[in-house]
């Protein structure tokens, strides 16, 4: 029989071994002597098929084994039918038909089944299995082709599905790396740590290596999102979706960036440092400069040697977008429009240069825009100007440009896209201009001259509605107003920086009308005096919030601080003796207040993250 069984396919070999095996532990039970005849488990058509299948095997195996195979069992035929061979009718003919099941033993192996798509649980296909064994051991009613298509369908089964648990599905990764899988195939893969980019992914300090790619791919995960926190939007998304309840999150910016609503303590301010803004293309000379768009994440540098640079910042990357070279004009100032579509550029030339972000060409304005006499500032040139800070349905974005003798100039920007633009006005302070802001949507202009004093001019009527003095009368540099128009800070020589709220302003411009008539100013009381820096302003710029104040002088090193508004504090921990600013000349924050970039004489542009408003 050994020797007929090596014939068969080893599948067929293996299952008729166990039936036959299954046959001596019922003959060696059926051979005690008190032993009953032992009942089938048929219907009565079963019965008779089963008869007619033990006749049909005896006469295949011949006369001499009639007497023999009168005293075996059905299966005992069946499976000498199998070895011993038969017609594929005769041998159909013993296939016992069930009325809840069909035999199916004469199909192909793989056709003994069908997969379906949603498979049991691991639970309940093991219950199944036990219960389908327990069933083998103690029925003799079980077929040998129902337990085929069992051990066919839970083998299968098993390998398809042995990873399957009962986890919460995850978005599958857009890419894996195949040379991963090959390197865990071939064996388990040592990863040194003793170089110095490793060190940081020891979890114990005596630990030498890593051992398996998982492992240091897991820590590798570890450290970037040590590095780089996962956003409070992304991270409020999640609550929601898990406890399908609302947070109580506010838009902070126009890039719409989700945070808390909570201001910023005094005291100490979180900085950490990123790459360089312009790491990937150093200014060849000191930033004059720079600016974050006002809603998307992109940053230009303007420096001395005559070239304009835009960058797309993340802090990782910082890509390079754009570089261009205006040998024309040694750039000076440079700004944003209120669109955003443009980037005004000017120097001590008397003509500016407009550079269109979409179609990337820069546009030089006509010379002769007004006469020669209020033409360009004290120094010859159109370095001081602002952007009236217009509502996006504004049809127009209103210019103010310092000229000479207190003469200031106001341009509709719009008219001519950038190239020049159409004169509107003009008004005239009794002292050269040092600073220029602007109020209540362009509707107001404020004026700084450097005899301290400060006006404010009706744009519509070109009337002056309030004149009042800087207190200390220092000589001014120049003033910024915080997006809110509710404090205006205005920097001196000295290095002082008077910081004034609406409400001291409104006082110094009531008396107004009262005291010009006897030929003074009114001295306005400043909300608070600083007096860190000991050398002349030269920036001054109010975050989104209003909560914070950059100040800085270009003539010392490391002469920046930042004021905490609230308060009317500087923050203390910030900046350090080990900040690397050098000689700032000048500071942005971005949209969402998030980052600061502060450009240096040495041509870089140094960018920190705040980590308040992440």
């Amino acid at each position: 029989m050994a020797d007929s069984l090596s014939l068969l396919p080893p599948s067929d070999a293996r299952r008729l071994a166990q039936r036959s095996n299954r046959q001596k532990r019922r003959r060696i039970t059926s051979s005690k002597p008190a032993n009953k005849p032992t009942k089938a488990k048929f219907d009565d058509d079963d019965d008779s098929q089963g008869e007619a299948a033990e006749d049909h095997a005896g006469a295949i195996l011949g006369a001499d084994d009639d007497e023999e195979g009168q005293g075996k069992t059905r299966e005992e035929l069946e499976l000498e039918a199998a070895l011993f061979g038969g017609s594929h009718a005769s041998t159909s003919d013993l296939r016992v038909d069930r009325s809840s099941k069909q035999a199916a033993t004469h199909v192909a192996d793989d056709q003994l089944f069908q997969m379906d798509d949603s498979l049991p649980s691991p639970t309940a296909r093991g219950k199944q299995r036990a219960s389908d064994e327990d069933d083998d051991d103690a029925s003799d009613s079980d077929s040998d082709d129902d337990s085929t298509s069992r051990e066919a369908f839970a083998s299968d089964s098993d390998e398809e599905t042995q990873d399957v648990q009962p986890v919460r599905a995850r978005k599958k990764a857009l890419w894996n790396d195949p040379a991963d899988q090959a390197t865990t195939d071939a064996g388990e893969m040592v990863i040194p740590l003793n170089r110095s980019r490793l060190k940081k992914l020891k979890r114990a300090r005596d630990e030498t290596s890593i051992v398996g790619v998982q492992d240091y791919e897991q820590r590798l995960r570890q450290q970037y999102e040590k590095m780089h926190p996962t956003p409070a939007w992304a991270t409020s998304a999640r609550q929601t979706r898990a406890t399908q309840q609302q947070d109580d999150l506010l838009s902070t910016t126009s890039a719409g960036i989700l945070k808390r609503g909570k201001r910023l303590k005094k005291g100490e301010i979180r900085m950490t440092r990123l790459k360089d803004a312009n790491f990937q293309s150093k200014a060849k000379s000191g930033i004059q400069a720079l600016s974050f768009h006002p809603s998307a994440s992109i940053l230009f540098t303007a420096s001395s040697d005559r070239r304009l640079k835009l960058f797309q910042i993340d802090g990782l990357q910082n890509t390079l977008l754009q570089s261009v070279h205006l040998p024309e004009l040694p750039i000076s100032s440079a700004a944003f429009d209120p669109t955003g579509n443009s980037i005004l550029l000017t120097g001590n030339r008397p003509f500016w240069y407009s550079y269109d972000l979409q179609s990337g060409r820069a546009v030089r304005s006509p010379r002769g825009m007004w006469s020669h006499q209020a033409a360009g500032s004290e120094g010859g040139g159109m370095e001081l100007f602002k952007f009236a800070n217009s509502t996006p349905s504004s049809a127009s974005s209103m210019l103010a440009v310092a000229g000479r003798s207190g003469m200031v100039h106001l341009i509709d920007y719009t008219s001519s896209f950038g190239a020049g633009g159409q004169v509107v006005g003009t008004v005239k302070t009794s002292s050269p201009v040092k600073g220029l802001a602007w109020q209540k949507q362009g509707k107001e202009l404020i004026v700084l001259g450097s005899d301290a004093e400060v006006y404010i001019w009706d744009v519509g009527t070109r009337r002056c509605m309030a004149r009042w003095k800087d207190a200390g009368g220092f000589g001014t540099t120049g003033l910024s107003t915080d997006p809110s128009e509710r404090l205006l800070a205005i920097g001196s020589t000295s290095g002082i920086v008077n910081l004034y709220a609406r409400e001291d302003i409104h006082q110094a411009t009531s008396k107004h009308s009262a005291t010009a008539a006897l030929g003074f100013t009114e001295q306005a009381k400043a909300a608070k005096t600083f007096d860190q820096l000991t050398t002349s302003i030269s920036a001054m710029t109010f975050n989104s919030s209003s909560e914070l104040l950059a100040i800085a002088s270009r003539q010392s090193d490391h002469a920046l601080r930042l004021i905490h508004t609230d308060s009317r504090t500087v923050c203390s921990n910030w900046p350090t003796s080990q900040t690397p600013l050098a000689h700032v000349t000048g500071m942005s924050f971005r949209a969402d207040s998030k980052l600061l970039a502060i450009g240096n004489t040495r041509g870089k542009t140094l960018l920190y993250q705040l980590d308040h408003y992440l």
